[in-house]
């Protein structure tokens, strides 16, 4: 009898682990971008509603030239990572943009706004601040002036999670019944 309801409980787990697709994301917040002169701390979030990971013009910069600086999923210099957030001034305000599906639709590129640093996204706080630069040279702003965060991977969905950590252990209880 315990066999029979083991390989039901089973039966229905594998049911469930098929409906649900292997890439369920839980609509999260993926970035985060806190700008301290304003008091700025937003986060957004990752695939959510059209334009939702765009921040246009959200201060005003206006000593600071055209640049931009990129962060990447993977080692920038390598050629094998992919520009994943920009963070720009352009006319006198910053702008930041976060992919979608690995574009950046925003983000006027090189041409228009010079990048002046590329970096490695790490998931935590970075300090971007520190890497734009005055007209006449060293960094734009104070250390802890602004921040920004970025997603380096998708987080699974905990249902997901769940399910799978449920699967396992009814297919080992059923393992370890069947040897007996």
């Amino acid at each position: 009898m315990k066999n029979k309801a083991l390989c039901v409980l089973a039966a229905a787990l594998a049911t469930s682990l098929m409906a649900t697709p292997a890439h369920a994301i839980t609509p999260i917040s993926s970035d985060e971008v806190i700008y301290t002169p304003i008091s700025l701390d937003i986060f957004l979030p990752e695939n959510g509603p059209p334009n939702s990971e765009y921040l246009p013009a959200f201060a005003q910069v206006a000593n600071l030239p055209n640049q931009a600086v990129l962060m990447f999923e993977g080692v920038p210099s390598t050629g094998q990572a992919v520009l994943s957030d920009a963070l720009w001034v352009q006319a006198g305000y910053l702008y930041f943009e976060s992919d979608y599906n690995d574009v950046l639709t925003y983000y006027p590129g090189s041409t228009v706004v010079p990048t002046v640093a590329s970096i490695q996204e790490t998931g935590t706080l970075q300090d971007l601040g520190v890497l734009l630069m005055l007209p006449t040279g060293g960094p734009a702003m104070a250390p802890g002036t602004l921040l920004v965060s970025s997603d380096i991977t998708d987080v699974p969905e905990p249902s997901a999670l769940a399910l799978i950590g449920m699967g396992g252990t009814a297919l080992a209880a059923f393992l370890r019944r069947r040897k007996a």
